[in-house]
């Protein structure tokens, strides 16, 4: 794949996928304690809304790191249940049972080219860097699911305070590259992936998913295996 000496990859929906994956844990640990609460799974994630740090482009959380993440998502959660009914008690023992059910592995599944992608590009010296806006333990569940192996580097928002499509995490990834190295950011995200990498000047590739209007990607494809033969003519 000559022209790229990195690809930062993207995690959610473009190596691996987990299925409503925030509303469900928060419901389940909803009803958890109150088995007859009225709520459901539309409903929940309904509430949710934009409650994520990465939703939200136009603040700047770069104090959210680690334990503190994890704190303003509880009372992100707390207050989601709260608009739904639950009392304040009962909203803030529920949210602190969230956590545990999101960093189960068993929620995740890959995409059946994600590691064959990340080996080829791995045998052809191409490095592989993940950069995600995610959870702090966002490591331990690429662990879990077998993909640090072929990783050279993480850039988590979680750990750095730093979201798509803010350049610091950009930048971090690109350090983590190499000053001269050529990247790639290859995502499904058309805001967080595509136009933060491009306002860098960092090509992006658009994947899994189609493009909506206004979205320019320097490629384009359904998959992986599409992805690596566009980039290696």
């Amino acid at each position: 794949m000559p022209g790229f000496d990195a690809i930062f990859w993207d995690f959610d929906g473009t190596l691996a996928h987990s299925r409503r994956l925030w509303s469900g844990a928060a419901l389940e640990a909803l009803l958890a304690l109150a088995p007859d609460f009225p709520m459901d799974l539309e409903r929940m994630r309904g509430l949710m809304g934009d409650c994520y740090p990465w939703d939200q482009p136009e603040e700047q959380y770069q104090n959210l790191q680690g334990e503190e993440w994890w704190r303003f998502m509880e009372t992100q959660f707390a207050e989601a249940y709260q608009r739904g009914g639950a009392e304040a008690e009962l909203a803030r023992q529920a949210a602190q049972g969230v956590r545990r059910r999101i960093l189960q592995p068993e929620r995740y599944r890959l995409f059946e080219d994600s590691v064959w992608a990340l080996e080829q590009c791995k045998s052809q010296g191409i490095q592989n860097i993940l950069l995600s806006n995610n959870y702090p333990e966002l490591p331990e569940i690429v662990q879990a699911l077998g993909l640090a192996p072929y990783l050279d580097g993480m850039a988590v928002s979680g750990l750095l305070g730093w979201d798509k499509p803010w350049p610091p995490i950009f930048q971090y990834a690109q350090e983590l590259a190499g000053p001269s190295a050529r990247c790639l950011m290859a995502g499904d995200n058309p805001q967080a992936d595509i136009a933060g990498a491009q306002a860098l000047g960092i090509p992006a590739a658009l994947v899994r998913r189609p493009c909506p209007p206004g979205c320019r990607p320097d490629y384009q494809a359904q998959t992986l295996a599409q992805l690596l033969e566009q980039i290696g003519r």
